[in-house]
């Protein structure tokens, strides 16, 4: 008779993600981690930091929260190695209360793909903590179904999750299922991996950007390697957006298009995005000059902040989005040009925050990559325009409007000891 049928798995379609700069121990090179915050504010982390060493010697990769890493930091002296030593199998034994299992975009921006490997090795250890035996046979049948063949890393969805853990009686309310990280994916036994997408959002964002400044034949090789670029992304596009594969076996993909460019252009380095621009937080600020400096410098076209027009800060997310666009628009002259820029806006979509998806600003700068008029965006003279420049409705923008609230606080703030106001009226709009 099943005990646990009737439970619930917990599904966090939507967290933050943070990044913690430093860590408390003595590793030299521990240089930053990834930290997710769920809804109900409990802190997701990897068991392993993403440091050089770190990320070779251990043998295991799995999720934990921050009062299971605490826990085990104190038995281990918070010596970080000796965290990354312990087997999945040994932290679930001793300090395991909820297991978490990833989520991964895919091309409807639906994240409904988990690893299959990673949650048949949940399955034996939530059925220790709650007491239960483990059909061994009927869990070497799935490992054999859903085996790793040739670097290729098989997925399954939220219903195969479902059914498997029924079929050994697992109780759902142990299990949490949330985003990964959609830049790189790492395997229960800590192996770097990429959808066919993230392969080609990564080629992408590498090689479309490929520095030709010295290059002597610079135009042909742009066109020449512009579309070998564009052939190996759309036979990226062609694969199963289902499955994983190990990072040589996309790189391979673009190899032979190395061929059609000359020696300098190979041996330049890429502009690829400034590693600081990556070690932030979304909701991050920059000045909004250091955005139009990067711009300058790559000759890329400037886009206006959406968001907060006429401010002289942009955040993190949208100065990525803006920098990508911008090769895009730069770079891609293909007359496939909408069907890639389709594949790569679902990136695109990951990199803003969910109440951007809807905005009317952000849908027509998607659909001004993808059908590249080469002219300035947003289009001059359109509603748009007008609307970005504060025309409408009240006929001030971000800045006067700031500037004018800011006097209006002072006009109207409140003297020591009393409990009255000060009616100064209104200030006068400059």
């Amino acid at each position: 008779m099943s005990k646990y049928k009737d439970t619930k798995l917990t599904i966090f379609q939507n967290y933050e993600e943070i990044i913690q700069d430093a860590i408390e121990n003595e590793c030299e090179d521990v240089t930053y981690q990834l930290i997710g915050i769920l809804p109900n504010q409990t802190v997701v982390k990897a068991n392993l930091y993403n440091s050089k060493s770190g990320a070779k010697r251990a043998e295991h990769y799995f999720l934990v929260d921050e009062t299971e890493m605490k826990a085990a930091m104190e038995d281990q002296k918070d010596d970080a190695d000796g965290i990354r030593n312990l087997s999945f199998e040994d932290f679930s034994k001793n300090y395991k209360s909820i297991f978490y299992i990833r989520a991964f975009p895919t091309m409807d921006f639906k994240p409904a793909k988990y690893f299959a490997e990673e949650v048949l090795q949940v399955i034996p250890a939530a059925l220790r903590n709650q007491g239960s035996k483990v059909d061994k046979k009927l869990l070497q049948n799935y490992r054999k179904k859903w085996k790793t063949v040739n670097g290729i890393y098989k997925t399954i969805d939220y219903a195969q999750i479902n059914a498997v853990l029924e079929k050994f009686d697992v109780d759902k309310t142990k299990i949490a299922l949330f985003g990964g990280n959609v830049s790189r994916f790492r395997t229960p036994n800590n192996s770097l991996v990429l959808s066919p997408l993230t392969a080609a959002f990564s080629l992408f964002q590498h090689y479309l950007c490929q520095n030709y400044e010295n290059c002597k034949k610079k135009d042909s090789c742009i066109v020449k390697f512009q579309k070998g670029l564009v052939a190996t992304l759309e036979s990226l596009m062609a694969m199963d957006q289902t499955i994983f594969m190990e990072p040589q076996g996309a790189y391979s993909r673009i190899e032979n298009n190395l061929d059609l460019m000359c020696s300098e252009c190979i041996n330049n380095p890429a502009l690829n995005m400034p590693s600081q621009y990556y070690r932030k937080v979304n909701t991050d600020i920059i000045a909004i000059s250091e955005y139009h400096q990067k711009c300058q410098k790559w000759g890329l076209p400037v886009y206006p902040n959406f968001m907060c027009f006429g401010n002289k800060g942009i955040q993190i997310w949208m100065v990525r989005l803006f920098l990508y666009g911008g090769w895009i628009e730069k770079s891609l002259g293909s007359k496939k040009k909408e069907e890639i820029v389709r594949y790569l806006s679902v990136f695109l979509n990951l990199m803003v925050p969910l109440e951007v998806l809807d905005n009317v600003y952000y849908l027509d700068f998607l659909n001004h990559l993808a059908q590249g008029s080469g002219q300035p965006w947003p289009a001059p003279g359109s509603n748009l325009e007008k609307q970005l420049k504060g025309y409408e409705p009240i006929g001030i923008n971000f800045e006067v409007f700031s500037n004018w609230l800011e006097a209006a606080e002072k006009a109207w703030q409140l003297p020591e000891n009393s409990s009255e106001p000060i009616m100064n009226g209104f200030p006068e709009i400059d």
